[in-house]
């Protein structure tokens, strides 16, 4: 006569889950690109507690996004706000705030900037705030830079 355990797998885990000295570790799922940039370019004050949170350790997790909140959100003031007026001066300002870019994707965007017209500017920064929230193709790696 054959030995062994007749019942199903989910009867034993039921039977032990109980038992268990270590719980299973918690892991929050990560935001979306797209989330991280909504929180971005949102004025503080209306984003719920939570998302300030997650956006403090989005940024925390991600120095660039640290960096890039403040100028991001100057901007959209500039947009929503229409302070043209402020344009002019906003990427040598973003340049003293955020200094030198690193790498040559960053430092041609910041020529494209200063060259495009001034019409064509806001155009220029939404493409390249979409390519960044892509996550196909993100710095090489299909893991954005926050996890």
């Amino acid at each position: 006569m054959p030995l062994g355990y007749k019942g199903s797998y989910q009867r034993v885990r039921a039977s032990l889950s109980p038992k268990r000295t270590s719980p299973q570790p918690v892991t929050a799922r990560p935001p979306s690109p797209w989330a991280v940039a909504g929180w971005i370019l949102s004025r503080p004050e209306p984003l719920a507690e939570t998302e300030q949170l997650r956006l403090k350790t989005v940024r925390a997790h991600c120095p660039e996004l640290g960096a890039l909140t403040r100028p991001v959100r100057s901007f959209a003031t500039m947009l929503t706000e229409r302070q043209g007026e402020c344009l002019p001066d906003w990427p040598d300002a973003v340049r003293q705030d955020v200094g030198p870019f690193d790498d040559d994707d960053a430092a041609d965007f910041a020529i494209a900037l200063d060259e495009v017209a001034m019409k064509a500017r806001e155009s220029l920064v939404r493409s390249a705030l979409k390519r960044a929230a892509d996550t196909t193709d993100h710095l090489g790696t299909p893991t954005p830079c926050w996890l």
